[in-house]
């Protein structure tokens, strides 16, 4: 349901671009020097270069695989896509109509193959936006000096070609950051009605999880299910399982019905 309201938004604000293009180009009165044709093979060329940059770079931007995603997969992809997008496409309509297109084509694509999910979609957007824009806005600003007047088609299409060596090296040399561990507390606190006696029979094991979900589990959000413990103690492995995966853990602190860690 919510991923069928942000693929919505995407195209209505695809439809509002459109429709202040007709705006303009009825203001401009017949002696316009473009039609609607040439508007709609711009738009498919800025949104096939704008899904093809950005799902080429997805992939790309996790080749050799990595243990998470950085500064290349958020903002040099989007930013690479938007810098295609504004090569190939004219005017400030339809370079922003063809890059909702493309943000629209390319997540219901990766959310319909599994590659990601509705949460990662929602947490994403602000960053994706924040490349695009950057990107379009310098593929704006360097167009005329890189195509001349005329154009170029080919000289765009082999900028666009070029920008996939590009994600692949700078991922190369992000990977090392990607790969280091990191060492993070987390702290959360329930008071309840009872003796730590009473309760930790409780949580040191749970078969089987039933709570109310919060919002974040209907988008995403794995859902817990149960937690296993083979061994009551320290150097026992903790392991909870979720609908989407499970968590391993080991104990290096068990002082019942005091601290464990």
């Amino acid at each position: 349901m919510l991923t069928a309201g942000i693929l919505v938004l995407l195209a209505i604000g695809v439809g509002y671009f459109l429709y202040r293009l007709d705006q303009r180009r009825a203001a401009s009165g017949p002696a316009a020097t473009w039609s609607w044709a040439e508007v709609g093979k711009a738009l498919a060329a800025g949104t096939g270069a704008g899904v093809a940059v950005g799902l080429g770079g997805f992939f790309l931007a996790q080749m050799p695989h990595t243990r998470g995603m950085g500064s290349v997969m958020f903002l040099l992809v989007p930013a690479a896509a938007g810098f295609a997008i504004a090569l190939v496409t004219p005017g400030p309509g339809v370079r922003i109509a063809a890059a909702l297109l493309a943000v629209l084509v390319s997540l219901a694509f990766l959310i319909a193959m599994g590659k990601e999910g509705v949460l990662y979609a929602i947490l994403a957007l602000p960053f994706l936006a924040i490349g695009l824009v950057a990107g379009i806005v310098l593929g704006r600003m360097l167009r005329p000096k890189l195509l001349g007047s005329r154009g170029g088609g080919t000289i765009a299409g082999l900028i666009i070609v070029l920008t996939a060596p590009l994600i692949s090296t700078a991922h190369l040399v992000e990977r090392p950051l990607l790969n280091q561990g990191r060492t993070e507390v987390i702290t959360t606190a329930v008071r309840l009605k009872a003796s730590p006696e009473q309760v930790w029979p409780s949580i040191a094991s749970i078969d089987n999880v039933e709570a109310q979900k919060g919002w974040m589990m209907f988008v995403g959000l794995p859902v817990p299910r149960r937690c296993t413990v083979d061994k009551l103690g320290a150097g026992g492995k903790r392991v909870c399982y979720f609908d989407q995966g499970f968590i391993e853990e080991t104990i290096t602190e068990w002082k019942p019905p005091g601290p464990c860690g």
